[in-house]
């Protein structure tokens, strides 16, 4: 049972991710229903048993330095082909 639910959670996770990975997409709507979804998620007992019985920590993690690459990124691909036309 427990491995289902777990299985569950992280196919749930991937998908948020692969749906959400590129914040210059999302619309701060979305932002807000994505915070709701996650203190949803921390406060469901299920989801504190899961992270007791698995040893799972707490990680956070800071998207703005990948946010700033992504951007960087961009202006060397503009730059890039204005030196090339």
């Amino acid at each position: 049972m427990m491995k289902k639910m777990m299985i569950q959670i992280w196919t749930m996770i991937l998908n948020i991710n692969k749906k959400h990975m590129n914040l210059e997409h999302i619309t701060l709507e979305r932002l807000q229903e994505i915070e709701v979804e996650r203190a949803q998620t921390q406060l469901d007992p299920k989801f504190h048993t899961w992270m007791r019985d698995l040893h799972v920590g707490r990680l956070s993690i800071d998207r703005s330095g990948i946010m700033r690459a992504n951007q960087m990124m961009e202006d060397y691909s503009k730059l890039k082909n204005q030196l090339w036309e």
